[in-house]
């Protein structure tokens, strides 16, 4: 079975951030997680702005051997949702989507030992290119020495490798989550910065580069 991701960003109506985060936690997540396949669903709001990205992120994590089929179940679910005004469009002009339904195919994911200190748990999330010549050296590096080098900076403590679905305007084909604990982001991205970099711009065509989102919601589906 393939683990794939499923990333949704958008903004909302500022003075009703609060029905916002309401109406996503309470009964667009519920929701989506009773769809087949959905296994988990988290919340992200982004750091700082960054233009031509959202200010909430939401990643769903899909267990399935057919992602056609799953999404189409979850389309028809979503139609039910219309129907029984749970959905955003129930509730005109209080969520704006940027990307919606933007399909990565999980590639590796690497984890270290339990962080025993803890803290907030944030996403970094890098989207690049590679030379499409060169695409399997392109790949061997980001797994044997980008994602390690990222792993090496304290509070980083996993890393999942992602490839896009299909092409989306703007997007990258392969993306790198790291998953990030820590009580003080500012000095673990001044961590992170510090160190030497490690680039391979023959192979490398980066999009956006560590965008820092702060994790806000976890929920998990009932098995």
């Amino acid at each position: 079975m393939e683990r794939w991701v499923n990333l949704v960003e958008n903004n909302c109506d500022p003075a009703r951030v609060a029905q916002f985060n309401d109406w996503y936690d309470n009964m667009h997540l519920p929701d989506a997680l009773a769809s087949p396949g959905i296994v988990r669903a988290r919340r992200f709001e982004a750091r700082e702005f960054r233009d031509g990205r959202a200010r909430y992120l939401a990643m769903y994590e899909i267990d399935t051997d057919d992602i056609d089929e799953t999404m189409r179940v979850r389309l028809a679910i979503r139609g039910e949702e219309v129907k029984r005004g749970r959905a955003s469009t129930s509730f005109p002009n209080l969520s704006f989507s940027l990307w919606r339904d933007v399909l990565w195919r999980q590639l590796s994911e690497h984890r270290m030992p339990p962080n025993a200190a803890g803290g907030q748990r944030w996403l970094s999330l890098v989207e690049s290119n590679c030379d499409p010549l060169r695409e399997q050296e392109f790949n061997d590096w980001c797994e044997t020495v980008q994602v390690p080098d990222a792993l090496a900076t304290p509070g980083y403590v996993a890393a999942r490798r992602l490839r896009i679905k299909e092409f989306r305007d703007g997007r990258g084909k392969y993306a790198t989550v790291h998953e990030i604990e820590t009580d003080d982001i500012g000095e673990t991205v001044r961590l992170r910065t510090s160190r030497p970099p490690v680039s391979r711009p023959d192979l490398e065509r980066p999009l956006w580069r560590e965008i820092y989102w702060k994790q806000i919601t976890d929920r998990s589906s009932v098995k």
